[in-house]
């Protein structure tokens, strides 16, 4: 078998025929391949000094991943960008379907998260997972409840980020509220780097303030607000009405208080739960809040209401027609 020949393409011949041209095409080259390994640099840099963290909110009418990435220096962590993505139903819609159909509505946002961060970086990014009212009020009750976190936890072990078991929890409504006042300050430039606040976050050095928030979810709401060392020493001892709040080397001291079973969607069943008390009905009556003609209600598993809470059936005595 005679040996195989190498073919020279035909550029290369007519460069290795000019000494001219070959000398700028290998010029050329080196050129591209400096500008690669410039930006491959580049990008490298970029990446070490950015880092990302992956935050799912488990709220009460669904769910939702935010993807934060910040810069670091010596004057210490900045918000570069953020990424947000939202998916409903939620877990508490889901909970009657059984945990793990729960724990797989995170599918889409988990993918949502991988596109963000490069892949190199995802076992060093930490991803948490905080449900909130929609979880604490669930009315399958604290088991299934539970059922549902196990499995979240399991999934997102799963993905390859930096997830640990204390990170994947239910989480109070004091901290809602909490975090709630650090995110809207921090976000206004009132908390932050070289912020540095008087009389308990009361008043920065520059004159601006810390403003109050009020949150207003699915099945609670928080109010929260910075407070005086004065108003810190008369709140009552042993109720967690005062919250520390850290930024870098500062602690503020903000008022927290949550209002479980109080939120947009709760709240509106405690307002309809009122109507209905015609005894000769059971219990069940007309509702002066609901239009005339319309009849509904909840008896079971009633969203924003405790178990044991009353649910009723109801009319509508409201002759004024509208939309529903």
């Amino acid at each position: 078998m005679s040996p195989r020949k190498k073919h020279q393409p035909q550029w290369w011949a007519s460069l290795a025929s000019d000494p001219r041209a070959l000398k700028i095409a290998v010029a050329l080259a080196l050129v591209v391949a400096f500008a690669f390994a410039l930006a491959a640099a580049v990008d490298a840099s970029s990446d070490a000094n950015h880092s990302r963290v992956v935050v799912f909110d488990a709220g009460s009418t669904g769910n939702r991943v935010h993807v934060f990435k910040f810069s670091s220096d010596v004057d210490g962590v900045t918000l570069v960008s953020e990424t947000f993505a939202a998916k409903s139903p939620g877990f508490r819609d889901l909970a009657s379907k059984g945990a793990k159909v729960a724990a797989d509505s995170l599918d889409a946002l988990i993918d949502v998260a991988r596109d963000e961060v490069p892949a190199k970086m995802r076992s060093r990014t930490k991803l948490t997972l905080r449900a909130t009212a929609g979880i604490r009020l669930l009315p399958e009750g604290a088991e299934a409840a539970e059922a549902i976190m196990r499995a979240a936890r399991k999934k997102l072990m799963g993905t390859g980020f930096d997830v640990e078991d204390r990170r994947v929890s239910v989480m109070s409504g004091e901290d809602e509220g909490k975090y709630a006042w650090t995110s809207v300050n921090y976000l206004l430039g009132r908390v932050g780097v070289g912020k540095s606040f008087e009389n308990g976050g009361g008043g920065a050095e520059d004159g601006t303030s810390t403003v109050a928030v009020l949150d207003l979810g699915g099945g609670s709401a928080q109010i929260a607000f910075a407070v005086s060392d004065a108003a810190k020493a008369s709140a009552p001892p042993g109720k967690g009405y005062v919250q520390s709040v850290g930024d870098g080397g500062r602690r503020d001291d903000v008022y927290v208080k949550s209002f479980a079973g109080y939120g947009l969607m709760a709240a509106r069943a405690k307002v309809l739960a009122t109507g209905g008390d015609d005894e000769d009905s059971g219990g069940n009556g007309t509702h002066p809040c609901v239009p005339a003609g319309y009849v509904g209600g909840c008896e079971e598993n009633c969203y924003g209401l405790a178990p044991g809470e009353r649910r009723v059936l109801y009319t509508g005595s409201h002759t004024t027609a509208f939309a529903w």
